[in-house]
């Protein structure tokens, strides 16, 4: 007799998202949720690139939730920068390539909140204008909660599994009895 049983990944991953925003490990769970678009894309689409397959999975699933921008007192202004799928491929390759969150995107100022609280949905963004030592510039601004995001990211797949459920998702064998004796 075996000691384990087979799971599909992706609803072992989701099960560990959520412990992770149970307990505020913040950073985890957005580093777990930012794997989900790769696996699924993978899934989803024949043709394309790893990076293309990731960014059309999350704006086809995630960004209608969590990717508004912000409309501030003068309503929406074009050049306020929103959270696509290539902003979310550019996050995931920094967080799990480099830790970081310093990439090129054309954002002056990116900033991963680890605040429990809620923020707006999609984060906050916007453009302000700054007065520095060269003068008057324009700001480009995206705040993005990371609870927020590994959410929507976790509803998102959530909603993904319930209306895919033939397809051929990856599995992990568990030990969920103690060690395997050979006796």
């Amino acid at each position: 007799m075996d000691n384990f049983v087979e799971r599909n990944s992706v609803e072992v991953m989701c099960e560990e998202v959520e412990k992770c925003l149970k307990e505020n490990l913040f950073l985890s769970a957005l580093h777990l949720s930012l794997s989900f678009p790769d696996i699924l894309g993978q899934l989803e689409y024949d043709t394309g690139n790893n990076k293309e397959k990731y960014i059309r999975w999350f704006d086809e699933f995630v960004k209608n939730d969590f990717g508004y921008p912000y409309y501030g007192s003068f309503g929406r202004d074009p050049s306020t920068p929103q959270f696509t799928g290539e902003v979310c491929y550019k996050l995931r390759c920094g967080l799990f390539h480099e830790l970081t969150n310093e990439f090129d995107v054309p954002i002056d100022e990116f900033v991963i909140s680890l605040d429990p609280s809620q923020f707006y949905t999609g984060g906050i963004s916007g453009t302000e204008v700054k007065l520095s030592q060269y003068g008057w510039r324009t700001n480009k601004y995206l705040y993005v909660s990371a609870k927020d995001l590994s959410s929507k990211i976790l509803e998102a797949v959530s909603r993904y599994l319930s209306s895919h459920p033939d397809k051929d998702y990856p599995k992990i064998k568990m030990n969920e009895r103690g060690a395997k004796c050979s006796f």
